[in-house]
């Protein structure tokens, strides 16, 4: 259950921002007895709109891991849901300029991450046409 000092609503974007402790990637979480941490956000939203599907996640749609509105999340993939959080730092543009650096050598994946805020992993998920995929780009149509 949640108590008004537990959170603070911003007027501007209806976030419930939580006051309380947080886990090391930013959520917001409370210790449940004899079981590990919960996510806050996952308890509001299934004490409103039930259980969380099998294989699903909840995906912050205001992209503000402290809140806790269930108004703010929605049920998704985990692919979707990563692919949403690179989809906040990555364009086409700079996919391109990602195979290109890439094929002109010289850079490892770590490091054309570092240029563009992403892991090592995105820049080999993109490589290896598995995320960003070439026949999905626009400029491919034109």
């Amino acid at each position: 259950m949640l108590f008004a000092d537990d959170f603070i609503v911003d007027e501007i974007t209806g976030c419930w921002n939580w006051q309380r402790s947080l886990n090391t990637h930013g959520y917001a979480q409370v210790a449940v007895p004899n079981s590990s941490p919960r996510g806050v956000h996952r308890m509001t939203y299934e004490a409103i709109f039930g259980p969380v599907p099998e294989g699903a996640v909840l995906d912050h749609k205001c992209d503000n891991r402290r809140c806790v509105n269930p108004a703010h999340v929605q049920v998704t993939t985990i692919g979707e849901n990563v692919r949403r959080g690179e989809r906040a730092k990555l364009d086409w543009l700079k996919v391109r300029e990602i195979r290109r650096l890439h094929a002109a050598g010289g850079m490892t994946h770590a490091m054309i991450g570092g240029l563009f805020g992403v892991s090592a992993s995105a820049i080999t998920m993109i490589i290896n046409n598995r995320r960003w995929r070439t026949e999905d780009d626009p400029a491919q149509a034109a």
